[in-house]
């Protein structure tokens, strides 16, 4: 199994690669820290553990970019607000979707 990490903190990076190596040691686990590194390499993931506020990238954009191409991605984010974070993934796959107030 093939797992990429595509976060700019390394410490939740290299946390969440030693959490994954230890729960699926026969896994190859990489980290990208930029999306530079994932439109250089999109395709080829098991999954792939997508933070949603990467600097300098719009989240609706990289969902655009990538959704083709990764087959399950799981989202993460440091914002202190679920919902907040909840509303924006529903915009994103649903365009036309009203966002929770």
């Amino acid at each position: 199994m093939r797992l990429l990490i595509v976060d700019d903190h390394p410490m939740t990076s290299f946390g969440l690669k030693a959490l994954l190596e230890t729960e699926y040691p026969t896994a190859s686990v990489t980290v990208f820290g930029t999306v530079k590194q994932l439109r250089a390499k999109p395709t080829g993931w098991d999954l792939v553990f997508l933070d949603m506020h990467l600097p300098g990238e719009n989240f609706s954009d990289m969902l655009d970019e990538f959704h083709t191409l990764m087959g399950r991605v799981v989202l993460f984010s440091a914002q202190p607000e679920p919902a907040l974070c909840a509303n924006q993934l529903l915009v994103a796959a649903a365009p036309g979707a009203e966002p929770e107030r």
